[in-house]
């Protein structure tokens, strides 16, 4: 699509899906609001997983060359141990509040991505070591063939074993 043609589409979306009370759907209820104007897309998203909530926001500049997608992210949940068995990932893990936040930018022409920031809510605050080691998994596994693949929940539970 060519730039100019981007820098004159102005529009506001939102998306939401609730599920039926008795389906079977991974996701509960989605809600996805984005904003494209003069070539800048800007999105926020509210993911509900049984009690576990999952929110991001960022921006992307879809006028430039390699177009960085910038987000801010952060998971909710009531049961870690419930989290990660909805995950299907079986870890021994105690029943506490769980929060994890991230902060970074994804580049998807380059397959590459930066955190900036991941902490827990269990005083856990990554250091550069850790950004980068997060990083390295994160390309290898989630990356591994192409964008859309990341979003392959055996990719995803193979990368939170991996860094557990």
């Amino acid at each position: 699509m060519s730039k100019n043609i981007l820098k004159e589409i102005n529009t506001k979306n939102e998306v939401n899906f609730n599920s039926k009370k008795f389906s079977r759907n991974f996701i509960n209820k989605l809600n996805l609001k984005f904003n494209l104007a003069y070539g800048r897309l800007s999105y926020s998203k509210n993911l509900f997983i049984s009690d576990n909530n999952f929110q991001c926001k960022g921006d992307l500049n879809l006028l430039e060359e390699f177009p960085l997608l910038f987000f801010d992210c952060s998971i909710y949940s009531n049961s870690k141990r419930d989290l990660l068995k909805k995950l299907n990932i079986n870890i021994k893990k105690d029943n506490k509040v769980y929060t994890l936040n991230v902060k970074g930018n994804l580049s998807i022409l380059n397959q590459k991505i930066n955190f900036k920031e991941i902490s827990t809510n269990e005083n856990y605050k990554a250091s550069n070591e850790d950004l980068n080691y997060f990083k390295e998994k994160f390309e290898n596994i989630l990356f591994k063939e192409n964008f859309i693949k990341i979003f392959n929940l055996k990719k995803i539970k193979k990368f939170i074993l991996e860094i557990s």
